[in-house]
């Protein structure tokens, strides 16, 4: 009625002039189309081009009110009259920060870092899966990634296991940010660090540029947003899993605030289907993180953020069936937190200083509630990372860092003839991790070459051994459409302290190293669509294990496992293979990648515990209307080796001669996801529903190796299924 009255009074007064404009996406400057636009009672949608036109509207004041699903509602408030209001409307991505500033990329995918893969937009929230949102879910849809266990959030990467990939957020190489059960391979694991609070996610698979310390299989660099500077929003969202909060706003005028809480309730869920409550996976967490940031000068930003989680396990109804050795009740406390000042000279030189701290502390007891084992990990942290802008299309970064490290902890078993407890391990130890790195990089003729050089410096007060890893990569752009580049670095990983000081370790370990080459070709086939190939090497040495640790067959003859075996750099080997990678990344229709890996990962006499063999990642999703967007993903991977010296099948395992040649089936699951919204003035509802493994497939995972019988060399080990099908639902409110 309002919109008839507005178009009677336009067409008996001549001061009426048009709305009209085009909505955008803010990253890369891409039209919207299906956007919903509304002013004084009147909505419309946008064209393919993202332009939008609302015709004569009186003059007035009005709102002018932009929204689509997937992106965050933008309000403009403007005093129209008798010439027509021309809107240029940038919407930010739901995972991005609420800003009013904009800064448009030269294209879609120029958010990406030089020689990493993105996830960006709306692929990191609709990947992280309604059950747990967690980003590192979303990284397990990625090219050259592995992951066949539904439960579990770690990944490996090119045939490296977890251990050897860094979780670096701002900079900070994160220790084990996990909700997990600590020394429990039954369990599963869900991410400390919340999506909602991450703005940017790279993953860095081939060579490792210097930046990144201390692993030698990958990197995964996540960035924390901003909050708010415009007004204090909320957004409340809720599944089937867990519950969290997200409050965020400014600081007067010179800075602003985020803060998240979550809570599972998982335990509660699982108790009430399971029969069983001996269940590993029956673990309850809680989570607190935040961020502010302040503005001290005009060169000078004040960055204060941390986070602190805690997981909980409680088997407490499998008492009167459960042996004294077996784990009934677990926890793990995690903490960090961190203070960075960012200053800037000119236009082109930023500084920031950073001193921050680890905390981890985690205790497992039996049903006496008497410890089976306990361990606390700290770290205290300072770090300086620079970037100097050069005349000429050049650039030079540079970095230091100090790390203190401090690790104790044991583990029991408990005998009862006599009774007496029986240490299987105990660690104590400190040391001091100094390490600096330099990188140069330069571009020639409009960009069509370019080249990085660099390296860095590391050592370790306990092992006394220092090591420098170089870094160079090169560029060049083929055609106006053909990209070629290539890369090489070296990368070292010191051992743990509660490696080296285990009962069973040494201090005279020695780091382990890796020297990667990669080369990538890759060819747009439009603005929005490129196919990529990548061919890898990676060469592994001074690779740590406990070679007498596992029994097999030597021949004919029996060798029992020695559960005294010491650490050792005993192993070297390599991973190898080719990926070829097809994506579009478009703000509008279908969006997303295909992806097939071949790799092998082997060690001298063996196929590596992570050996890839194929695998097959797909992504796609589609804005259907302003208020709904549907997704699917798609994952497939050879059966990975069930680590040890075993053959058979899973009904009638036994020992064997050589290491890794039995393997688990083939893992594949397809997941679908709807995402629907609803506006109502300034609340917003998000409803999600997701199907997880839709076609119903029995995926396995090995969970425990129990033992074997000595006189006919069956081994003892558990398996277990994974998802079945399983819906989903959950709800977003924000205000």
């Amino acid at each position: 009625m309002r919109a008839v009255a507005l178009a009677l009074v336009c067409s008996a007064l001549s001061w009426c002039a048009e709305v009209r404009g085009r909505v955008t996406d803010a990253v890369t400057g891409e039209g919207l189309s299906q956007a919903a636009v509304e002013v004084a009672g009147r909505r419309v949608v946008t064209d393919s081009a993202g332009e939008f036109g609302l015709g004569d509207v009186a003059a007035g004041s009005y709102t002018l009110v932009v929204s689509t699903v997937n992106y965050r509602v933008a309000r403009q408030s403007f005093e129209h009259g008798a010439v027509d209001s021309v809107f240029t409307v940038a919407l930010q991505p739901s995972t991005l920060r609420h800003d009013e500033s904009v800064e448009v990329k030269a294209g879609v995918f120029a958010v990406e870092a030089q020689g990493a893969k993105s996830l960006a937009g709306s692929e990191l929230k609709n990947l992280a899966s309604v059950l747990s949102d967690d980003p590192l879910r979303a990284v397990q849809a990625m090219p050259g990634v592995t992951s066949n266990d539904d439960f579990k959030s770690q990944i490996s990467l090119r045939g490296a296991d977890y251990t050897r990939v860094g979780f670096y957020l701002d900079g900070l190489l994160l220790h084990a940010p996990f909700h997990a059960v600590q020394g429990d391979s039954t369990s599963g694991s869900l991410t400390m660090v919340q999506g909602d609070m991450l703005e940017s996610l790279n993953l860095y698979a081939g060579a490792i540029p210097p930046q990144f310390s201390d692993r030698t299989g990958g990197a995964i660099e996540t960035r924390l947003r901003d909050g708010a500077r415009d007004r204090w929003h909320n957004a409340v969202s809720a599944s089937m899993s867990n519950a969290s909060w997200v409050s965020e706003g400014p600081i007067a005028d010179v800075g602003s605030w985020i803060v998240a809480a979550r809570k599972s309730y998982l335990q509660y869920l699982i108790g009430a289907i399971e029969s069983d409550r001996n269940s590993s996976l029956a673990f309850g967490f809680n989570d607190f993180q935040g961020r502010g940031s302040i503005n001290l000068s005009r060169r000078h930003t004040l960055l204060v953020s941390g986070f602190d989680g805690y997981s909980a396990l409680d088997r407490t109804d499998a008492i009167p069936r459960s042996g004294f050795n077996a784990l009934i009740t677990a926890n793990y406390h995690a903490t960090v937190g961190s203070v960075a000042l960012r200053s800037t000279a000119g236009d082109s030189f930023v500084i920031t200083t950073r001193a921050a701290f680890m905390r981890e502390r985690t205790l497992n007891r039996n049903k006496e509630e008497s410890p089976l084992g306990a361990s606390g990990y700290g770290e205290w942290i300072g770090t300086t990372d620079g970037s100097w802008g050069l005349r000429g299309s050049g650039l030079v970064e540079f970095g230091a860092s100090v790390r203190r490290l401090r690790d104790d902890g044991y583990q029991y078993q408990y005998v009862f003839v006599p009774v007496v407890v029986r240490p299987l391990d105990a660690f104590r130890g400190t040391a001091v991790r100094p390490g600096a790195y330099g990188q140069a990089s330069k571009t020639w003729w409009n960009g069509r070459v370019s080249a990085a050089a660099g390296g860095r410096w590391d050592s370790h007060s306990v092992t006394g051994v220092s090591a420098f890893s170089p870094y160079a990569s090169a560029g060049v752009q083929l055609t106006g459409s053909t990209g070629l580049r290539v890369a090489w670095g070296q990368s070292v990983q010191y051992p743990e302290l509660r490696v080296m000081r285990s009962l069973f370790g040494r201090d005279s370990l020695l780091p382990q190293r890796a020297t990667t080459m990669q080369a990538t070709l890759e060819q747009r086939i439009d603005e929005r669509t490129r196919l990529r190939v990548e061919v890898y090497q990676r060469l592994d040495r001074d690779v740590i294990w406990r070679p007498l640790f596992e029994p097999r067959l030597v021949g004919s003859v029996l060798v029992n496992g020695r559960a005294d075996a010491p650490y050792q750099n005993a192993q070297r080997g390599y991973g190898r293979g080719v990926e070829v990678f097809l994506q579009r990344r478009t703000a509008n229709g279908l969006t997303g990648w295909i992806a097939y890996s071949y790799g092998r990962a082997r060690m001298r006499e063996f196929d590596a515990d992570m050996d890839p063999r194929h695998g097959v990642q797909a992504y796609g999703s589609w804005r259907l209307r302003p208020t709904l967007n549907v997704s699917a993903r798609y994952v497939f991977g050879s059966g990975l080796p069930v680590p040890g010296y075993f053959t058979g099948t899973r009904q009638d395992l036994f020992l064997t001669t050589v290491r890794n040649t039995f393997r688990m089936p083939d893992y594949q699951r397809m997941d679908f996801r709807v995402n629907k919204t609803f506006q109502r003035n300034r609340v917003r509802w998000t409803l999600f529903g997701e199907v997880l493994n839709i076609w119903n497939r029995e995926n396995v995972r090995a969970e425990e190796f129990l033992g074997y019988d000595a006189r006919t060399r069956r081994v003892r080990h558990s398996f277990g299924t994974m998802f079945p099908i399983l819906p989903s639902a959950g709800f977003l409110l924000e205000f």
